[in-house]
């Protein structure tokens, strides 16, 4: 049997053991809690500089955007714009990626929304933008130098792209939509058209408030000067499309005629005959269903007249092709353009139709 003094020490013993493991335990709780603390501060302060340098990449842009309208009004009468801007490949050491969409408009000009998104973390951000040139982005740009450039075309659109991307309309869904007066080209008329033109004008009714016409309007009879026939020598205005696939795209046309000398035009693909020559043998007399005073939605031939006809273009592959608008009868007024990948002919677009920007 052990003595009182000898259990007193084994009980000190436990004890200091005892008192040992639980500090072991609470240094233990201790560092896990400052490690998790840490680390969540760690991590908050890099998801602020992520959205802060966000914000500062989305300004940057939205400025390049604002000094590229800038330009292009002041070079309306000939040239494109081209600006680039160099932005850091990654903000904090995340990948981003950034979009525009169009908002609406102020008391002046239209209103764009930037959105800047980091891949990881997940953090996005949005800056707005002005421009009184409508602005459009074919596609989503990654993090590095991005370009604001525009079309050399009636009145200019910026298109905000990727370094090695051509300004190209595309294919979203099945449906492209053209404005009219913004094409990526012109082509000049020749024999008796070649004083001919496309010019743009202000309608209140048309889409973006803005249409084209073809001047000057001094045809009469066919054959006469400003009356093409079933020729390419009419002026023409070409917009470069990025189709998703080989297929048929009913073509529909937002127009208006003054009178029945005024209301008809070619379409093509590419340097292709255009698809409104003929029907059947006999002549098409272009794209047209005697449009009237107002702004009405065309897709048929125009001696066809119950509608039932519908002009169809036809790419042969994926990929950029591009679509060219042919003066047939001087003093045809356009608007705007929908393409529709359909394997049946589709309705109408109602209004002013699909959005283009």
């Amino acid at each position: 049997m052990l003595s009182p003094d000898l259990r007193r020490r084994d009980e000190r013993g436990a004890a200091t053991t005892l008192g040992y493991a639980l500090s072991l335990g609470i240094t233990s709780l201790l560092v896990t809690g400052l490690l998790f603390t840490g680390g969540t501060f760690v991590e908050d302060q890099r998801d602020r500089a992520v959205r802060s340098e966000l914000r500062v990449v989305g300004q940057q842009v939205a400025d390049g955007v604002g000094s590229a309208d800038r330009l292009a009004a002041t070079t309306r009468e000939g040239g494109a714009v081209e600006l680039r801007r160099s932005l850091p490949d990654d903000v904090a050491g995340a990948g981003y990626r950034l979009s525009l969409s169009r908002l609406g408009a102020d008391d002046v000009r239209p209103v764009y929304e930037l959105t800047l998104r980091s891949f990881d973390p997940d953090i996005s951000t949005r800056v707005r933008a002005f421009s009184g040139a409508a602005v459009y982005a074919p596609r989503d740009v990654d993090g590095g130098e991005v370009v604001v450039q525009s079309n050399d075309a009636l009145v200019p659109k910026l298109f905000l792209t990727a370094p090695d991307a051509a300004p190209v309309f595309v294919e979203a869904d099945g449906v492209v939509a053209l404005e009219a007066e913004g094409p990526t080209g012109t082509l000049a008329g020749s024999s008796d058209e070649a004083d001919h033109y496309w010019e743009p004008f202000d309608d209140a009714d048309a889409s973006g408030g803005t249409a084209v016409v073809t001047r000057p309007n001094v045809s009469v009879n066919p054959g006469d000067p400003g009356n093409a026939g079933e020729t390419t020598t009419g002026p023409a205005l070409t917009y470069d499309v990025e189709f998703d696939s080989a297929g048929t795209y009913y073509v529909f046309v937002r127009m208006k005629a003054p009178d029945g000398e005024s209301d008809s035009v070619h379409v093509a693909l590419n340097d292709d005959a255009p698809v409104t020559y003929d029907d059947d043998g006999s002549p098409a007399f272009g794209l047209s269903e005697g449009a009237g005073s107002s702004w009405s939605w065309v897709h048929g031939l125009a001696n066809d007249g119950d509608g039932g006809d519908y002009v169809t273009l036809s790419p042969d592959s994926p990929g950029v092709h591009t679509l060219r608008l042919y003066m047939r009868e001087d003093g045809t007024q356009v608007d705007k353009i929908v393409l529709i990948r359909a394997s049946s002919p589709p309705a109408d677009p109602s209004g002013t139709g699909p959005s283009a920007f």
